[in-house]
């Protein structure tokens, strides 16, 4: 949900994000000007470099990842990432698909053939999958969809197309994190965070969901904004609806569309509905709508890098175009994808195998989290699970009961916070000295302390030996109090 906001003056870059500092010159990167002096940068190159560099850092732990081939020693154990947002389960189905398309064709692929905007055959391709299986209520042409390399760029290049600097996206929390990179790092835009604790009639989670709840949390989100200064369904509905009024621009983040599962404990859990398949014509402009997928998660393919973005307005489309050099997928690989969305029978197996291994290894992570007395938040989509580690936390903190809501956990802006937080790298650190990778919820702006991102969806032998090596990290961190 884009918003145009403006921020204070305040003659900062706009939401800076953690990011890592080389401390060997003699102090002289206290600052952007120390920087963008050492390194010869610019005064935008320096900050990012400072502030914004979030894949550098972890070059290194991602480096040597485990298998059992490779079980690495104790000491210094391989690392088993359960805190990215990958599916390993199917990679040998996409290597062998991949090896079996994989062929260049010169004039095709060899040239600049359609140019930027993405091979012909992807685009005719995405637009009939969009049709066919996202039950789209119109038409969809390939003149409609924009290729692009993930759809951390298709974020990008959204967000640089409708937002000046400081202008702001509004997302309800808890969210993603990659949205910070996406929205901020090229277009210094600023995540405006739709929170929903302390909203009356608020009790738990599970309100995150409902559709009155996401009005309330928008439009407060929205009134903030603007009081500070910066511009701006059912529950997919009341957002397009809220985005209507207002005149925002409506950006639907599809990506996990594929990537549903059936869980005995949610019998009628609702199948996935694409924004695609309701009729918003009432509601809002089709020029403000648009949705976003890619190949990353139902393909389980996140290195592949190759997503497009769905729009009918001619002047994103205009504004993409004259900057999408920077971001050209190869066309080879862009029909490569293309097969995958044109052979109905192959997809068709290839997702049914997906949920059922999804299902799978959910029911696994969630039996050893269950015998092990440990709560998560139940669901049905998606490859991570939400889990409440906030029975480990020291109770050494400045909190008092009244900071505790309705379901038992912390409001992440009371008192005690920073002792949570500290409580939080506690075991996150307890994880990382016994080789395995979690993510805390304060990545993603969780209102809540306590709760930990736990991906599902690794190899069998991973997520077993990594879920392993978090319970032996939880009742370490137990034992040492």
């Amino acid at each position: 949900m884009v918003v145009e906001l403006r921020p204070a003056e305040n003659g900062q870059h706009p939401g800076a994000t953690e990011g890592h500092v080389d401390n060997h010159t003699n102090g002289h990167l206290d600052s952007v000007d120390g920087a963008a002096t050492v390194y010869g940068l610019s005064k935008r190159g320096a900050y990012n470099m400072l502030h914004r560099d979030v894949w550098g850092p972890r070059s290194k732990q991602l480096s040597d990842p485990w298998t059992p081939q490779n079980p690495g020693g104790t000491a210094n154990p391989s690392r088993i990432n359960l805190r990215l947002a990958e599916n390993d389960m199917l990679h040998g189905e996409i290597e062998d698909y991949i090896h079996t398309q994989l062929r260049v064709q010169g004039v095709r692929h060899l040239t600049y053939s359609t140019g930027p905007q993405g091979s012909l055959r992807l685009r005719r391709a995405a637009a009939r999958f969009l049709e066919k299986d996202f039950d789209s209520r119109s038409a969809v042409t390939y003149d409609d969809i924009f290729i692009m390399p993930g759809l951390t760029s298709a974020v990008d290049a959204m967000v640089w197309s409708v937002c000046d600097e400081g202008d702001g996206v509004i997302i309800p929390r808890p969210l993603y994190n990659g949205f910070k990179i996406d929205v901020q790092h090229r277009t210094d835009a600023v995540v405006v965070e739709a929170a929903f604790h302390d909203l009356e009639g608020y009790s738990s989670i599970d309100d995150v969901f409902d559709a009155a709840m996401n009005q309330k949390a928008l439009s407060r989100a929205l009134r903030k904004a603007q009081d500070d200064g910066i511009r701006p369904a059912e529950t997919l509905m009341g957002i397009a609806n809220f985005c209507g009024r207002n005149g925002l621009h409506f950006i639907s983040d599809e990506i996990y569309a594929r990537s549903t599962f059936r869980n005995a404990n949610l019998p009628d859990a609702p199948p996935f509905i694409s924004t695609l398949a309701l009729d918003m014509s009432s509601v809002i402009p089709p020029r403000l709508r648009h949705v976003l997928y890619g190949a990353s998660k139902d393909f389980c393919a996140n290195g592949l890098r190759l997503g497009f973005l769905y729009t009918k307005n001619r002047g994103i489309m205009g504004s993409i175009s004259s900057n999408s050099p920077f971001s050209w997928s190869p066309h080879v690989l862009q029909d490569v994808w293309a097969s995958m969305l044109e052979n109905d029978e192959w997809r068709r197996r290839f997702f049914d195998k997906n949920k059922t291994l999804m299902a799978e290894r959910y029911r696994y992570a969630t039996n050893f989290l269950r015998e092990r007395g440990i709560g998560y938040y139940e669901t049905y989509a998606g490859v991570f699970l939400w889990v409440d580690l906030l029975p480990y936390f020291s109770r050494n903190t400045d909190s008092t009961d009244s900071e505790v809501t309705v379901n038992g956990t912390l409001n992440a802006s009371s008192k005690g916070s920073e002792a949570y937080l500290r409580c939080e790298a506690e075991i996150v650190d307890a994880c990382a000295s016994n080789g395995v990778m979690i993510a805390p919820g304060s990545s993603y702006r969780a209102e809540d302390h306590g709760w930990f991102r736990v991906t599902f969806t690794a190899s069998e032998a991973c997520l077993k030996e990594g879920l392993d090596r978090m319970w032996k990290s939880l009742c370490e961190v137990q034992n040492t109090r």
